[in-house]
């Protein structure tokens, strides 16, 4: 417990320190003491903490071998007494201060192969994956505290006033040894602060809930409304294109029997009227009518063969170039 203080809990005590802050500190120091429910472990958790099990260990300084070996002699010399952690340490290094390269050789050779275990092993270290932490929902109810909890609540401001130069840890420790020394009538009326706020917690907890559950359930609402619009437009636009093909393909159809039913009503023997274009300087004529030869003064009249069973009539004009 002493190292945990000198490890952890240096820091000076500020007065805007928050009272979260101490029963982080508590729980830290009292694990025991507060009601937690255990997290969940998951097989992905599971694996991670096995990753983490099986990375290599860190690599040792030439300065740590000789304090494992300053430690390892003491025990041999004192198996029965107790080791000082803060004294020892001051120790080991002032010798180590004073010691000569030659004596830290063997320290040294030591910490280069302790190098070269730790660069085998990290090659072939595969990292688990770090997990996300969740993040805190701030609407979510305050968890209960315990009885100790609420002791040291009302304790601690009282522990404070009369030794103000104690730290945060320190103050924590003092809280610990009363508590533990706290008849069960004195401790019967945080019990009791403590199961009315374990009440209060349920029932927030509870509503906290049941309104999560409306709200998952609305989302899923939505987004169903959502999917079903999207599917009902898609069918629109499914069943437009299908009209559409539908529509083209009956007007070729139409198409296609009108003109096979002209074709079935035309005689073989049925002319075609057409007005044919003569050249330059020609009368247009109908091959229907009759062909009646005309004099013509300022022309030249001629007959020529016959065209598909009709004569056909050149009116030529009159100009200087002679026949």
């Amino acid at each position: 417990m002493y190292v945990l203080l000198k490890l952890g809990f240096l820091k000076t005590h500020n007065d805007n320190d928050d009272d979260d802050d101490v029963n982080d500190k508590l729980e830290f120091l009292y694990p025991h003491q507060q009601q937690a429910t255990p997290p969940r472990q998951t097989q992905q958790n599971q694996n991670n903490v096995t990753k983490e099990l099986n990375k290599p260990k860190g690599r040792m300084s030439a300065y740590t071998f000789f304090v494992q070996t300053c430690r390892d002699e003491h025990r041999k010399k004192h198996p029965n007494e107790s080791v000082n952690f803060t004294d020892f340490s001051k120790k080991c290094a002032e010798k180590w201060k004073t010691m000569n390269d030659t004596e830290k050789k063997r320290f040294a050779e030591l910490a280069e192969i302790d190098k070269q275990r730790y660069e085998r092993e990290m090659a072939v270290y595969m990292p688990g994956e770090k997990r996300k932490k969740k993040k805190k929902d701030p609407n979510a109810p305050k968890r209960p505290l315990s009885a100790f909890f609420w002791y040291c609540k009302e304790e601690r401001p009282k522990l404070k006033h009369i030794n103000p130069s104690l730290s945060v840890g320190e103050i924590a420790k003092k809280l610990g040894d009363r508590w533990n020394h706290t008849q069960p009538d004195g401790k019967q009326p945080y019990e009791g602060q403590a199961t009315k706020d374990k009440e209060r917690y349920e029932k927030e907890m509870g509503d906290y809930k049941q309104a999560n559950k409306k709200a998952r359930q609305t989302h899923s609402h939505s987004q169903q409304q959502q999917q079903q619009q999207q599917q009902q437009q898609q069918q629109q636009q499914s069943n437009q294109h299908q009209q559409q093909q539908q529509a083209q393909q009956s007007l070729q159809q139409q198409a296609h029997h009108h003109n096979q039913n002209t074709n079935s009503n035309q005689s073989p023997n049925d002319v075609p009227q057409q007005q044919y274009t003569q050249p330059y300087g020609m009368q247009s004529f109908n091959p229907m009518q009759s062909f009646q030869p005309q004099d013509n003064v300022n022309g030249i009249t001629s007959l020529f063969p016959h065209y598909n069973g009709y004569p056909v009539q050149l009116q030529m004009p009159h100009n200087n170039v002679g026949f």
